[in-house]
Formats: C-alpha cells, structure tokens, sequence
C-alpha cells in the first residue's frame, strides 16, 4: 500500500466500534503503511460515540442566499445583478422591462423558453445583455449572465412601454389622484420615468385603470337595485326610486334613479331657508345623462343637497318625475311657500348682461321700469324675451315679502355641480357614493364651523349687517312728528328714504326682502 509522503511519520488509527459484541479493535498504521496488530484494552472497554469519527471544518461556510429582486424599489432605483434570484420567468422578463425603461434602451427576448431567457440591446454592437435560467432544484430563475454596459445613446420614446405596463404604474397613482386627466399623466411619466407616451397609449390606460379603481360601468347598473336595497337599510326614511324601460327580449334598460336621504329630509325642513335651486348637469360616464339636483341654504348661507337623481336626459318628463317625488318628500309647496330658482337663459353681450342683472338687481318698482327701458333701446328682442316672463320670478321689485329671501343667483347648485365636476365622469354607482360623501362631509363640516360659535345671527348675516352699518353713515335721519314717532324720513344723497318702523318697512324694500335692517335704519 502507497501512502502519500505528506502523511510520513505519522501514525493513523481507525476505531471499528462493533455495536453487537462490543468489542473494539485499534489497527494501526505505521510508517511502512503496514497493520501492527497491536490491540488496547482500554479502548475496547470503552465506549466511542459515531460523531467523534466525525472531522469538523472550521472553514465550513453555511448555505450561499442569493439577493432577490426588490420589487418595492422605486422607479430610479431598480438593480439587477448576477445570482439574483426571481420567482418566475415573468418576474424577471417584467423586472428587465422596467429596468431598461428605467436607463432608456430597447432591447429585444432573443431567447425565451421554459428553462432560460436571454435579453440583448436592440441597437447593433451594443454589449448589454442578460441571461438568466431556470433551477430546476428550487424552481426559481436565476441571472447566469450580466453584461451591464450600453453604448447606445439613450430614448425618451420606448417600446417596452407598452399599455400593459402603463396600467400597472398607472393604477396605484390613480388610487391616489383620482382626477388626474390626460396630460397630467404624460407629465408625470416624463418626470418620474423619463419616457415619452404616444397619446393612444395615455388614453386606452387611463380607460383601462378608471375601470379598475373605478368600476365597470356596464356591470354597475345591474347592482342599482342592490344599492337601493342597501341605502334603505343603512338609512331608514329616505326615498330611493329607480326607473327602467321594459324591454321585451332582454334586462330591462335604466333611465332615471332618484336619492333624497332622510337626513336631507329633515335638515331641510328644520332649519333652511325656503328656497329650493333647480339645476342639471351633465354625467360625463359611458352612455351619457343628467345629474339633477335641488339645493337649499341653511341660515348661514351654506349649500345644503336635499335630493339629486341621475336620469338619462333632461327633458320635461324626467323634471316632472324629480319634483313630484321631491314634493312628497317635503310637503307641498304652496303650503309650505316654498320658492324655486334654476337657471334658464345665457346672455351673449357683456352689456346686455349687465342691464339684464340690473333689472333683477331693482329692489322697487321704478327702478325696475327705468331699468327695463335701457334693456329696450339696446335689444328689443331681448326686451320682449325678458318682458313674457312674470316678473315675479326673476326681479327682486316683484319679490314676495314672506320668505324674507332676495336671492337671484342659482349659486348653491352652482356650487354643488363644481365640487362633483371631477367625479360625473365616473360610474353610476361610484357617483352615486361619492355625492353621498360630499353631502355628509359637509353637513359635518357646516355643524364643526358653529359648533363653538356665540351670536343671535349667524357668522355671514352678522357680516352682512356688519357691513350695512358702516354704509349707514352717510345718512342722516329726521322724525316726521308722527304721534307714536314711528315714521322717519331718512336722507342720504342723492336719494331720500322713508322709515316706518312700526310696520318694519323701508322704501328701499331691503329691510321686506331679507328682514335684515337697511342702512338708512341702522342711523337710528
């Protein structure tokens, strides 16, 4: 038997340990490499554990762990690097996609089967390539080769930008920014991924990701009756109606759904002014509509939503469907007086307009005559559009006394239909949620603003007196030696007031309209 030399003077001795007889036996190993033959019996009385035969390493490493993909790295921030380990071939071919969108250059899967995938840079001679392969041990893929070095210049337009991976960045920067519109989101991919979008690509994703974190608007309106179900229990009182076409061979097809919560109700009746604001505006989904509102002021001037409906267009029939249903909810409106405004016409010329805001602006009869006159030498045809209508219902000198109310602007649906303009482009059921919302914030936002609030009048009507008293200055008033020294004459240049304070009137008819005193008062 040949040894090595390294093992030269030196004596081995293996121990056979056998466990049935017990008995040990020590052969050694000499110098010439030959058996001695020599036997100890201590060490056959003795008992040897299998793990002293065994020869620990101290340079033994433990088990290599390769560094996987980081998916949650930010755009900018993306690495590849060899052995980095990827769940599955699409993992990596994704995490490549966005790795090169990243450095802005093209490349091309030159390979791409079950076991391997290799990725090279479209541009000729440029050294950049990637391969990585499956184990078949672990079944996750691995990166073998990493040339990371371009010679090609950098592109702001690339083709791995594709719609797909539009909607995957897409989505969660919607989720945040939900009213983000078409050039927003090109904005935001040149500045946070450096990449030019072609606008077909912007549109079909942005439609694309609307509908994932929006809805399905087709699938929404069959679960309307769902939802109404749903408002009447969470909400018990409130009138909910939904209207359908019957059509014989198919689901029925929507066209209208009516909402007035009880809450709405209920505020309405205990604390708003008698004045309801009529107004639609255009629902901006798939198949097209009106949202209809009516909208109230509570004493603090704030717009309060009493009912909305979405119908399939705005004509005469759906109109009389909404306030039919909204008068069962609120009473009748001779009984209660309730007042109505909408908007009805659009004026082109600038100072038709004026004189046309001046003629409703006219607190008496006078003025507004004077007014209607000017109107008449400019247009004529405008004279006789505005003279058909009751006066009554657009000028302030024909104003009923009794709603204490001189309101001319539709202002609070105004108000409503801007703070939903971004969301009527949403599905049915989605809008629907989202003017539930804006009703409930602010009534609470309205009740927070009070809350600790001291005063007879509220913050905006003791402004507005606030800023009667000041123009009170300039008027001077004189008694006209009545016996109960109730009447005055109140002057103030270049007009002359008469006061009457045991009937509460003014000549200038502001103190009847809005209960609130007038400046040639506020002298007393």
């Amino acid at each position: 038997m040949v040894y090595n030399a390294t093992y030269i003077n030196h004596v081995f001795f293996i121990r056979h340990i056998n466990l049935i007889t017990g008995l040990c036996v020590v052969i050694g190993l000499t110098d010439s490499g030959e058996d001695s033959g020599i036997e100890t019996e201590s060490d056959c009385d003795s008992w040897h554990s299998e793990d002293m035969d065994k020869v620990l390493d101290s340079d033994e490493e433990e088990p290599t762990v390769y560094p996987p993909y980081n998916e949650k790295a930010k755009f900018g921030n993306l690495k590849l690097e060899v052995s980095m380990i990827f769940k599955s071939k699409q993992h990596f071919m994704n995490a490549t996609r966005d790795y090169t969108i990243q450095w802005g250059r093209n490349i091309n899967f030159i390979k791409n089967d079950n076991v391997r995938v290799r990725a090279v840079c479209k541009i000729e001679g440029c050294p950049w390539v990637v391969y990585c392969a499956c184990n078949k041990q672990n079944g996750v893929w691995q990166i073998k080769t990493l040339v990371d070095e371009h010679s090609c210049p950098r592109k702001r337009k690339n083709r791995a930008a594709t719609q797909e991976w539009t909607l995957g960045k897409l989505v969660p920067k919607l989720r945040k920014h939900p009213t983000m519109k078409h050039r927003e989101v090109y904005d935001w991919f040149v500045r946070k991924c450096n990449v030019k979008l072609n606008r077909t690509c912007i549109t079909r994703a942005l439609k694309a990701a609307r509908k994932v974190v929006e809805g399905d608007e087709v699938e929404q309106y069959g679960l309307i009756w769902d939802y109404a179900n749903q408002l009447w229990t969470t909400n018990p009182g409130s009138t909910v109606q939904v209207g359908v076409i019957p059509m014989p061979e198919s689901p029925p097809q929507f066209q209208r759904f009516y909402v007035c919560l009880e809450a709405c109700k209920k505020g309405f009746k205990a604390g708003c002014r008698p004045l309801i604001g009529l107004d639609g505006a255009f629902w901006k989904s798939l198949h097209g509509g009106q949202l209809l509102t009516a909208c109230g002021q509570d004493a603090n001037n704030h717009v309060f939503v009493i009912a909305y409906a979405f119908v399939d267009v705005e004509n005469r029939d759906n109109w009389h469907w909404f306030l039919e249903i909204l008068q069962n909810d609120i009473g009748d409106y001779r009984e209660n007086s309730w007042a109505f405004i909408s908007d009805m016409q659009k004026w082109g010329s600038i100072q038709l307009k004026e004189l046309v805001w001046e003629c409703a602006r006219s607190r008496t009869v006078s003025e507004f005559e004077r007014n209607m006159k000017r109107v008449k030498v400019l247009n004529e045809r405008a004279w006789a559009y505005l003279d058909k209508w009751p006066k009554e219902s657009w000028t302030k000198s024909h104003f009923r006394e009794g709603p204490k109310m001189d309101t001319i602007c539709n202002n609070a649906c105004e108000s409503f239909n801007a703070r939903t303009k971004h969301d009527r482009g949403k599905p049915i059921l989605t809008l629907t949620e989202e003017v539930r919302r804006i009703i409930m914030k602010s009534m609470i936002d309205n009740r927070e603003k009070l809350a600790n609030y001291q005063g007879l009048l509220p913050p905006v009507q003791q402004s507005r007196l606030e800023a009667m008293t000041k123009l009170s200055q300039h008027w001077s008033p004189q008694w006209s030696g009545d016996q109960n020294e109730e009447l005055y004459e109140v002057h103030g240049w270049p007009t002359t007031m008469v006061v009457d304070l045991g009937n509460r009137t003014c000549t200038c008819r502001f103190w009847q309209l809005t209960g609130i005193y007038s400046h040639p008062i506020l002298r007393f």
